[in-house]
């Protein structure tokens, strides 16, 4: 699955543009509201150490995060908590390509034009820091981030 088309006609200006290298916890955007569209795109590490993705930071106890781990072969959206976690053993990736829109209280993750989709709720303090996550050597990635306007 992937997101429709008709999605592009609320996007506003972008708001970050992030190319490679990528480190843990860089910061890559911090939209003023909780709606956003976050394009990523990373190549996974070669030596398959380590954890990449994107992670935010919404004002609780627990970052909410989505990360693929080579070593595993896994895909995996974290919210905490005891129901928290979501996860799916897609097999070796060598790209990862995330679409995320952000919507105040939603999130919604497409992975590698169709491979997997997750859709979750997330209840955010403030407004969400969208941070990289990346092994110890960094990340060879890019990052597009454009505010999201109000559907009329």
């Amino acid at each position: 699955m992937t997101p429709i088309k008709e999605l592009e006609s609320l996007r506003g200006p972008v708001i970050a543009d992030v190319a490679a290298p990528l480190s843990n916890d860089q910061v890559l955007a911090a939209p003023k509201e909780n709606r956003c569209e976050v394009l990523f795109s990373a190549d996974v590490p070669a030596d398959g150490n380590g954890e990449i993705g994107v992670s935010l930071d919404i004002g609780t106890d627990h970052d909410v995060s989505f990360t693929y781990d080579a070593a595993l072969g896994r895909l995996t959206l974290d919210r905490g908590g005891e129901d928290g976690v979501r996860a799916y053993d897609c097999g070796k990736l060598e790209k990862l390509d995330l679409h995320i829109y952000i919507d105040r209280s939603s999130l919604e993750v497409f992975v590698n034009d169709g491979l997997a989709t997750f859709t979750s709720r997330m209840y955010p303090a403030t407004a969400a820091t969208i941070k990289a996550v990346a092994p110890a050597s960094g990340l060879n990635g890019k990052v597009r981030v454009y505010a999201l306007n109000a559907m009329r």
